[in-house]
């Protein structure tokens, strides 16, 4: 009996951006100072007096770096009277900034922490409206599926190893997928690692899944992983946080009613607690930082794949951009790289 192991990643690109992308930013009209430009116009105007957020959020950061407590405060209060989570797309990444900030300032992760976590249930509707309007979450489904379908296609055993499974959402497409194979399906052991969750029970969930005909029962785990943090100024993790989150509240905000209480319930379980992770914890941190995956592969002695060209190109939007770069495919909004998909398999 053959096992194929094949390694595939998604991996969230916060901060770090290649030289060849930078430039493509650029080129397209969509660099830091045009995106600071879009910032203001949409500041809010109330009672004849323009508010502009982003200066606001700056200045308060940097009261928060300097521990600057009473000028941090006064500047905090000043954020709340104007966000909301109600809002547009920058009301609402100035209300969950103001929460990380808030956080930072009380020097805790204790105050973090107890942030309110949603349902599995929950977040399966708010995850169908993640998908819906955002071809994001759709193309790394897609991608994911078919490169491994198309790797696998003549093994009669998968071992798969999801880092960072969450709720494995990404998974039940698959495995009908491996399920409906032409010749039978094969062998299937999956291994799911991300935080630790109490009173997690991941047998009881794939129970009802199980099917006969070679299908092995899949397992999962949680484990914690240990991330080194990059090491970057304070100044350069903020202003790249707030490109990242702003280009997906915008995002939003251009494909989704305001008021789809399911986009609250992802904006605050998703997008408002990686933004208030990044700006407030400092070491213990929910959301695992970008890594050289390339070294750590190469050094496994895996070796990457060309990702089909055509597949990455499926779902269109004039302001979604998607770009190849060697093997490497990136996705961002409007000239903002948010997403990098690579397969690897063994040398």
């Amino acid at each position: 009996m053959r096992c194929c192991y094949v390694k595939l990643e998604e991996v969230k690109l916060p901060f770090v951006l290649p030289t060849h992308h930078k430039l493509l930013i650029q080129e397209g009209g969509c660099n830091g100072k045009s995106i600071r430009s879009r910032l203001k116009k949409d500041s809010t105007n109330t009672g004849g007096t323009a508010v502009d957020l982003w200066t606001l959020l700056t200045q308060c950061a940097q009261a928060v770096a300097g521990y600057n407590q009473r000028n941090a405060n006064d500047l905090l209060k000043q954020i709340r009277q104007h966000s909301s989570r109600f809002g547009d797309g920058l009301h609402r990444l100035a209300h969950y900034f103001a929460i990380g900030l808030e956080t930072r300032l009380a020097a805790g992760t204790q105050l973090y922490m107890p942030f309110e976590v949603a349902t599995a249930a929950d977040m399966l509707k708010a995850y169908k409206l993640f998908v819906t309007p955002s071809p994001l979450q759709r193309m790394s489904n897609l991608f994911t599926t078919k490169t491994i379908i198309s790797l696998v296609r003549n093994e009669s055993s998968v071992h798969l190893v999801d880092f960072g499974i969450c709720y494995g959402f990404q998974l039940p497409c698959l495995i009908r997928k491996l399920l409906e194979r032409q010749g039978g399906p094969p062998r299937l052991q999956i291994i799911g690692i991300d935080l630790p969750q109490s009173g997690f029970r991941p047998a009881e969930r794939v129970e009802p899944l199980r099917k006969p005909g070679g299908i092995w029962r899949t397992t999962a785990r949680s484990s914690s992983l240990s991330g080194r943090l990059i090491q970057t100024s304070s100044s350069v993790v903020y202003s790249m946080a707030f490109y990242h989150f702003s280009s997906l509240f915008d995002m939003f905000d251009a494909n989704v009613q305001r008021e789809e209480p399911q986009r609250e319930m992802l904006e605050k379980g998703l997008f408002g607690r990686n933004a208030i992770n990044v700006l407030a914890c400092e070491a213990e941190r929910v959301e695992r930082p970008y890594k050289q995956w390339r070294v750590r592969n190469l050094r496994a002695r895996v070796k990457q794949v060309r990702l089909d060209p055509e597949l990455m190109k499926r779902e269109y939007h004039k302001n979604f951009v998607v770009a190849e770069d060697g093997k490497w495919d990136f996705q961002g909004w409007k000239g903002l790289i948010l997403n990098v998909f690579y397969a690897w398999v063994p040398a």
